[in-house]
Parts: C-alpha cells; structure tokens; sequence
C-alpha cells in the first residue's frame, strides 16, 4: 500500500502531523468539558484555604519543559505562603492555561514572571510575559464565547482560543476576578483576584 512507499521523514512529518492534531483535538474536548460542566452547574468547588504559592510552584515545574526548549525564563516571584479562600482545582487549572498561554505567545528569550500580594482581604495573583501582546479590538473578544478566537502562538503553537473563556468562568465562580493588560509587541499581563484564605 501507500505506507510502504513513504520515506522515514515522510513518516515521521506525518506521525508528528497526526500526533499535534489530536492534541488541538484533545485541548477543545478538555476546554469544551469544563466550560459544558460550569455550564450545568454540575462543576463541584470545594472552596477552602489554599497555598497560592504551592500551586504555582507545582505549576512551574510542570511547564520548565516547554519555557526552556523557547528558552524563556519562568520566575515565580512568589516567595512566602500565600493563602486564597476558593476551590483547588479549577484555581490550579486557571493558573496553568495562563503560564501556558504566556509561554505560547512569548518569543525565544522572553520572560515569565508571577508575583502574588495580599491587599485588603484580597489575594492579587499577577501573570506577566514579554510576549508579542494583544491587539487593543481583541482585548475585548478575550472572555466571550461567541468571539472566541485563536492566534498561533510564536513557535506556531495553536490553541482554541476557548481557554480564557474557562479561566473566566473559574475564577469568578471563585468569587474572583480576572483581567488583563497587554500592549502589542511589549507582553501581556493577567490579573487574578481572590478571596483571601
């Protein structure tokens, strides 16, 4: 058949081909699980006291993989226990899409720095990048479902562009807020405000 006469680059450019495609494919069931489960309300948070900081670290570490094959540095700023009142998982899972967004569309020896405080039984969690930066007209489209958007990320990574819209969602059934401020060609930064624990 067919195979036998594909060369092994041939094969290979293929198998990573298929391999990036059922990943997008994956990202969307995941995105699409989530934000469906937060839909129905049949998303369970289990609000407690967490260690902000404990999170990002973990977070961090997952991602120093992906940061040093851009050769970005990723800092975690966040140097004593930082305790948030809301629900572990989706909190964790927030933190993740924004340090891997910041990665995606930060170019070759950027940078990544997150920084927490505490103001005002507040606790501030701030997620910046050097990164290539949001048009002003696509600031707004960010958050909504019905302007969901995807851009390729600066070593070609796609997404779906659905990702913000569940960190919203998260955050604010958190009883949080979240916002962000890019300038084009500068970076991004995102700002996640929660209850302090």
């Amino acid at each position: 058949g067919k195979a036998a006469k594909l060369s092994t680059d041939e094969i290979s450019e293929y198998g990573s081909l298929i391999h990036e495609s059922s990943q997008k494919l994956l990202n969307l069931i995941e995105n699409l699980l989530h934000w469906s489960r937060s839909q129905t309300g049949k998303l369970k948070l289990n609000p407690k006291a967490i260690f902000i900081d404990e999170i990002v670290n973990e977070i961090v570490g997952l991602h120093e993989i992906h940061a040093n094959s851009k050769r970005i540095t990723l800092e975690n700023n966040i140097n004593q226990p930082m305790k948030a009142f809301a629900d572990y998982d989706t909190i964790s899972t927030v933190i993740r899409n924004l340090v891997s967004n910041a990665i995606k569309f930060t170019e070759e020896n950027g940078s990544i720095i997150i920084n927490a405080s505490e103001e005002a039984d507040k606790i501030i969690i701030k997620i910046s990048d050097t990164g290539v930066g949001i048009k002003p007209h696509n600031i707004d489209k960010l958050f909504k479902i019905e302007e969901s958007f995807s851009t390729k990320g600066t070593g070609m990574e796609s997404g779906t562009g659905l990702g913000l819209i569940v960190c919203k969602e998260f955050v604010e059934k958190n009883n949080g807020d979240i916002s962000v401020e890019s300038q084009v060609g500068e970076g991004t930064a995102f700002t996640i405000i929660l209850p302090a624990g």
